[in-house]
Order: C-alpha cells, then structure tokens, then sequence
C-alpha cells in the first residue's frame, strides 16, 4: 500500500518518512506548519515513490496473451 493511500485511510493530516526526520530535512518543520494552517502535509520523499502493486490489482494473462509470451 502507498504511504498516501495509508495517510488518506487513516485521515493523517501529516506523513513524513522517517529518513527525513533522521537527515533534519526540514520535513517536520514543514508538516507543523501546514496542518497549523489547515492543509494536509506528505513528504516529498513519500511522493515519490511508486505504488507497490498487489497481486489483486493485476488481472490473469488471457490466452492470447500466453500465446505471444510463448
């Protein structure tokens, strides 16, 4: 699951990695500030990555399909 689909199901109004806390990127300065104004607030790092997919979200090869690999 991507940390935003995480952050929107758990209503987090703020997501930060953990490696931008440990590099004082600023990231947590920058979360403080947006949920005090009201927005939301993901960490670029987050953004970043690509959503895993999950063997649910992948659809079976038809035969055809099977037939061209072949």
């Amino acid at each position: 699951m991507s940390a935003q689909r995480l952050a929107r199901q758990l209503h987090a109004d703020a997501c930060i990695d953990e490696t931008s806390l440990q590099e004082r990127t600023g990231a947590l300065i920058e979360a403080l500030e947006a949920v005090q104004g009201g927005k939301t607030y993901l960490d670029p790092r987050l953004q970043d990555l690509k959503p895993s997919v999950h063997p649910a979200d992948v659809q079976p090869l038809s035969e055809r399909q099977h037939e061209i690999l072949r």
